[in-house]
């Protein structure tokens, strides 16, 4: 069965969308990135090979230059297209219906400028490719691209792989090739043997190796890949792979109870740096009374229990956090005091309020402790 052209998948990937059939639309979005994928390296030889046959003088300029514009122009609004599609297709269940609109609409510009630039460029790279074809190119060692599927930064410790693509854009074969790997401070390279040696690379021949690397430690690292050749130079690329600082923790433990030892199911726990002044962690305790917080280490935690029906507590004095060791942080909370002052707080045995207690009240109600209806309800009952 021959493959469908990338205008026809991208127009069932769009009819698939309008139908909200995310299936067919997820399998057709990874079938166009396969291409995409597929063609990325032809595409970046023929571009290179036409600059070579360029420089040469020996080449139609005007058809190699409009397939390179065209080229780039394309990469652009790919790059649109694999951000709107994947976001539909992976969040499509999360966005609200006009955000799905929105997204929507953007995606079926970019589908539209796509299928007019790939009819175009199919075109374009015939033109080129003639163009260069009677042109006898040196033979010519080029990396295409160093490869990583980072989707965030890596932590000391962690390994990941490389993909390293390098094509002869010449006519003749490149002799003795060889590829080395290098990695900067906090990157070392995982394969023993860093230097890959190809031997002859023929023309228009592409090569792929992958490569292992190992994050050290904390700090953003380089990959360097260098190509060598005995007759057709060399080429040399690296790629930044970000890292990230881990923090050592420890663990902070303990249980919410209430004056009488009972445990207070829905308490929820602060734990405040002493050092810093800043929450470093918030949680919820488990129906028991039990939590336990994972804090960074070298300072000590003002904890702070709060719940519905209690006051605020903290734990007795701050808590200190070691690296892979437990710290215990029990907190008691007070229940609240709800018994609001009324009229009855200020008479006597037989119900009746005396000019001494209207004082108290009267007293009371300048330092706040009762309100204005309870102050004139005494009154009433001092009058009555």
């Amino acid at each position: 069965m021959p493959e469908e052209s990338l205008p026809s998948l991208l127009s069932e990937f769009e009819t698939a969308m309008i139908a909200e059939d995310l299936t067919t639309a997820e399998d057709t979005y990874e079938d166009i990135l396969d291409i995409y994928q597929e063609e990325r390296t032809d595409e970046l030889s023929l571009a290179t090979r036409g600059r070579v046959a360029d420089i040469e003088n020996e080449a139609e300029e005007s058809a190699v230059n409009d397939f390179t514009d065209l080229y780039a122009e394309s990469l652009t609004v790919r790059y649109r297209f694999k951000i709107l599609g994947g976001l539909l297709v992976d969040k499509y269940e999360e966005l609200s219906e006009n955000e799905r609109e929105d997204i929507q609409a953007e995606l079926e510009e970019a589908i539209a400028e796509l299928k007019t630039i790939e009819t175009e460029l199919s075109g374009s790279a015939d033109d080129a490719a003639n163009a260069v074809d009677d042109v006898d190119v040196p033979a010519d060692i080029e990396l295409l691209y160093i490869d990583a599927e980072l989707e965030e930064s890596l932590e000391p410790g962690e390994t990941d792989t490389v993909e390293v693509a390098l094509s002869n854009v010449g006519d003749n074969p490149a002799e003795e090739v060889a590829v080395s790997v290098t990695g900067s401070d906090p990157i070392a390279i995982s394969d023993s043997d860093t230097t890959d040696t190809l031997g002859r690379v023929d023309a228009g021949a592409k090569q792929t190796r992958t490569y292992g690397f190992e994050i050290l430690e904390a700090g953003d690292g380089r990959i360097t890949v260098t190509v060598e050749s005995a007759n057709a130079g060399d080429d040399t690329l690296d790629r930044v792979i970000p890292t990230v600082e881990v923090i050592p923790t420890g663990f902070v433990t303990g249980q919410i109870v209430d004056p009488n030892d009972e445990a207070i199911p829905d308490a929820e726990v602060e734990a405040v740096g002493m050092e810093t002044e800043v929450t470093e962690a918030l949680t919820d305790v488990e129906d028991d009374g039990w939590y336990t917080l994972e804090l960074p280490i070298d300072q000590e935690y003002e904890l702070i229990a709060t719940a519905p029906g209690f006051e605020s507590g903290t734990a007795v004095e701050p808590v200190p956090v070691e690296e892979d060791l437990t710290s215990s942080g029990d907190i008691v909370l007070v229940p609240t005091d709800t018994d609001e002052p009324s009229v009855e707080d200020y008479t006597d045995e037989d119900g009746n309020t005396d000019t001494d207690e209207l004082r108290e009240a009267i007293n009371d109600w300048r330092e706040d402790q009762i309100d204005t209806d309870v102050l004139r309800d005494v009154i009433d009952a001092w009058r009555g």
